[in-house]
């Protein structure tokens, strides 16, 4: 099954990967919406193949998107390391420690990926050296379920929605 969505033309290229946040203000009158609309937050997808389709969109820079076929691809995590067993489902939870000058941080607190989301852990990775002292180890995750179903969709300025 191919799933479609829209994305500025930057990022209308073969392997470009992205992390969709879901929906911004301007995104409630589009009559495009259920084409872009149709990824799940939090996941992140590659573009396979960008269609010579596009249409106006008022949350993307350039005010235009074009249509691509997507593929959702697996993500790097980190959990504690109690939790990290390949094949398991788990309530992810990010780190949170606020030490945004770790190397590790964007691993232990991934941009869309909430605490309360369901994920499968794919792969196990190694142990992450902490500054504060967590004992977190390096997972590759796919994700199931958002955090709690209606909840509010992400309200970053970023457009698209999206962070790469």
């Amino acid at each position: 099954m191919v799933t479609l969505t829209m994305v500025g033309a930057s990022r209308a290229r073969e392997g470009d990967s992205f992390v969709f946040l879901g929906p911004v203000m301007e995104c409630g009158s589009c009559p495009y919406g259920s084409i872009c609309l149709s990824l799940d937050v939090g996941s992140e997808y590659y573009v396979k193949k960008a269609r010579r389709t596009s249409h106006p969109c008022d949350a993307i820079e350039g005010g235009e998107a074009v249509v691509v076929e997507v593929e959702k691809r697996e993500r790097a995590a980190a959990v504690d390391s109690k939790l990290a067993m390949a094949g398991s489902m788990i309530t992810f939870s990010p780190a949170g420690c606020g030490e945004v000058g770790c190397p590790s941080y964007g691993i232990c607190n991934p941009p869309g990926l909430d605490s309360g989301t369901k994920v499968s852990i794919e792969a196990v990775g190694g142990r992450l050296e902490c500054p504060v002292g967590m004992v977190r180890t390096a997972i590759t995750v796919i994700r199931f379920s958002p955090a709690s179903p209606g909840a509010a969709p992400c309200t970053s300025p970023m457009s698209p929605r999206a962070v790469t």
